[in-house]
């Protein structure tokens, strides 16, 4: 798909001067890979050519934009964050905040397992998803060693 049909299919326009997809309060600088909502908070962006996304929504409007953002990036984001109010500016801060809200999440699985009478099949599948945040918390620290070097 050409970057025309991409905007046509994104209502945003295209400024071919400084190649971004632009439309009110959403901005996706197409070089770069980095995508605004409101011109200031940076929800996607590209580090050693992993693209980071933020999808924890924020508001009714930045979700439509980072919708946008996902078809203009083809649903390819090599690391998707979903507990951190951070913006990627401050990318460090973003992946530290992500840490800590995935930690959070283990904890309160973990306390659920506890309670007495609680479904076998239940804990199990608590136990994956244990197991898929552990995961996900080494990703995110794999990118943010990356990031700190």
């Amino acid at each position: 798909m050409n970057i025309e049909q991409l905007a046509k299919k994104t209502q945003t326009r295209h400024l071919k001067r400084a190649n971004i997809l632009k439309s009110s309060n959403f901005e996706f600088v197409l070089d770069s890979k980095k995508a605004y909502s409101y011109g200031w908070w940076l929800f996607c962006t590209e580090v050693n050519g992993k693209i980071i996304f933020n999808n924890t929504r924020y508001s009714a409007s930045t979700d439509k934009h980072q919708g946008k953002a996902r078809q203009i990036l083809g649903y390819n984001e090599d690391l998707v964050l979903t507990r951190t109010r951070t913006s990627l500016a401050n990318l460090t801060e973003a992946l530290y905040s992500e840490v800590q809200g995935t930690k959070a999440e283990i904890r309160s699985l973990i306390k659920a397992i506890r309670k007495p009478r609680t479904h076998k099949a239940k804990n199990a599948e608590r136990r994956q998803e244990i197991t898929r945040l552990l995961k996900h918390i080494a990703e995110v620290r794999a990118v943010k060693n990356e990031v700190e070097k």
